[in-house]
């Protein structure tokens, strides 16, 4: 199954790097480099930021990071939130847990029954739904939402990735989504400085690795096995490889061994490696259509498709 092939007119760099955990200098750029006369993209200036190297060859057009593109890196797009967003957004959750306590009351028998059943949810079935369950809601889940939305703390596009990821990431990875969790001011301010060293005409991106693999899963480019279990030691490293074939083949990437070396035996460069394929993939247009109240604050978050459409 090949993903639909948008190919640009002439040379063009998109770039990935994951800064969020881990120290600065172990951290790697990973850009994809089009070559219009073999019209093909291949995996070019893999690097760590310690090296320097990922200023030199032409100007990048995209780079796609896992920090959160608000107030203080670019400033043209940072503003307070409303508190009549905050109150709607708020309202939103509260609804849920309303609706679940409802059911709770009101079929107390059934809702017992779903609440023991396998506690692995369907992925495929719920990963996008409106809610991330009918009526039951998870315990962990509930535990979150009575937390309640805070802003300056989260982000609209927090309670959007809650609504559609929270069981998901929890149940697989042990994480959840808060755009502010990761990334502390130093961090943003070194970002900050690496983003005053490329070219002005480099647009920002921001997307999430968990939520990058839960998408190769929903398109069949990962198995539940693999999703769940594939984590560690030499597992990790078959994960990895498989990601890294699978994307290879679908997108029609060129690889160098030394490179797939890398990405196969370093974890940050991985995931770098990730963000930039799913840059290519918001090149070629196939992105999910989120909310405009989910945007605000974060109009450049996006997610993309990995299935063939």
């Amino acid at each position: 199954m090949n993903m639909k092939q948008n190919f640009p007119k002439g040379e063009f760099r998109i770039a990935g790097a994951s800064l969020t955990t881990g120290k600065w200098e172990d951290a790697y750029f990973c850009a994809l480099h089009f070559y219009p006369e073999q019209k093909r993209w291949a995996v070019k200036s893999l690097h760590t930021f310690q090296q320097n190297d990922f200023l030199q060859g032409p100007p990048l057009q995209s780079m796609v990071v896992d920090l959160p593109l608000s107030v203080g890196l670019c400033p043209e797009h940072g503003h307070a939130l409303s508190p009549k967003s905050a109150s709607e957004i708020q309202q939103k959750l509260s609804r849920l847990l309303d609706e679940d306590a409802i059911f709770a009351k009101t079929h107390p028998k059934k809702y017992e029954q779903e609440r023991k059943r396998d506690e692995l949810i369907d992925f495929k079935k719920h990963l996008l739904d409106a809610k991330p369950t009918t009526a039951q809601l998870s315990v962990t889940f509930k535990r979150k939402l009575k937390k309640g939305f805070i802003p300056y703390l989260h982000r609209p596009i927090d309670a959007w990735v809650w609504l559609h990821y929270f069981d998901a990431m929890a149940k697989v990875f042990n994480v959840t989504f808060d755009s502010y969790g990761h990334a502390s001011v130093p961090l943003l301010q070194r970002f900050a400085f690496l983003r005053g060293q490329l070219s002005s005409d480099c647009s920002f991106f921001e997307t999430s690795i968990w939520i990058l693999i839960l998408e190769l899963y929903r398109a069949d480019l990962l198995s539940k096995k693999q999703l769940l279990y594939e984590r560690k030691g030499e597992d990790a490293i078959r994960f990895r490889s498989h990601v890294i074939e699978t994307l290879e083949a679908n997108l029609g990437l060129f690889i160098y061994d030394q490179d797939l070396t890398t990405l196969v035996k370093q974890p940050r460069a991985f995931a770098s490696f990730l963000l930039a394929t799913a840059g290519l993939r918001r090149h070629q247009g196939d992105l999910y259509e989120i909310p405009k109240w989910a945007l605000e604050q974060s109009d450049q978050f996006f997610v993309p498709h990995f299935m063939g459409r």
